[in-house]
């Protein structure tokens, strides 16, 4: 970071070969906010290209605005996250309290509170998409339901689009049928998960949304808490999970959402 400083450099990347560390240098912020991605190559292909992506010439000399945004944009949400947590696991305010009781029906000021005691919550923050018109990885990233990102600029999310499917759309399609087991064996283990019929993936004994969330949280039970700056082992789910097909060989998941796209021409 000094020598960064000295030399009027703005983005900074670390790397051993495997794993790539990239850093707003010049950020006026403490140095573990100024982690901008960290990622390893041996974990997650499509991680590392949305991470590395951002090194393409374009990012860094003809769009910097884009890549200073997308920083912003995460180390905001980095801080929104912490500030909610700190919230949340602390003593509840009033106000909160009552927010939510208004929201629901039949408890008690004090009900909500012990729930709120008894709750542990996790947000998981997607890397941000770039701004319309910029230039940045080479892949399309996957946010944890499986719908592509909306910038950072977008207040709210964009409906999904035909093809777009989650796993409850390739259930109601009949391309696939719960229970369906799925496999994966990442770094001498051997991870499981279930396909619920309500679209829910079931992992260790807990319900997510989606195979994506689904597989972060297996990939964080071998390798423990995810690295600095981040809130999950950012993982896409269809391409990380497999499944036994008719004739008992493994697929990734992804075959299937392929498959709807096709019957829905997209």
């Amino acid at each position: 970071m000094s020598y960064a400083a000295v030399a009027g450099v703005k983005w900074v990347a670390l790397t051993d070969g495997n794993e790539w560390r990239l850093y707003n240098a010049h950020a006026p912020v403490d140095v573990e906010d100024k982690l901008f991605r960290q990622v390893r190559i041996s974990d997650d292909r499509t991680a590392v290209a949305e991470a590395l992506g951002h090194l393409a010439r374009e990012n860094i000399t003809r769009t910097p605005e884009v890549l200073s945004s997308l920083w912003e944009a995460d180390r905001a949400d980095r801080a929104v996250r912490r500030a909610v947590e700190g919230l949340l696991q602390e003593d509840p305010p009033d106000w909160f309290v009552t927010a939510l009781k208004k929201r629901i029906d039949g408890l008690t000021g004090g009900q909500v509170r012990a729930a709120l005691g008894r709750l542990r919550v996790q947000f998981d923050v997607p890397p941000p998409s770039a701004p319309e018109g910029g230039q940045l990885a080479p892949e399309t990233v996957i946010a944890p339901d499986g719908e592509k990102e909306a910038s950072p600029a977008s207040p709210r999310p964009r409906p999904r689009g035909k093809g777009e499917a989650v796993l409850a759309d390739l259930i109601a399609a009949d391309l696939l049928k719960p229970p369906l087991m799925l496999t994966k064996q990442y770094l001498c283990r051997e991870l499981r998960a279930e396909v619920q019929a309500d679209g829910s993936v079931m992992c260790n004994g807990t319900r997510y949304r989606s195979p994506s969330t689904a597989a972060a949280k297996a990939r964080e039970q071998v390798k423990g808490g995810p690295p600095v700056g981040r809130t999950s082992w950012h993982t896409n789910g269809w391409t990380f999970w497999l499944f036994r097909d008719e004739d008992g060989d493994l697929q990734p998941l992804d075959l299937v959402r392929r498959r709807y796209r096709e019957q829905q021409g997209s």
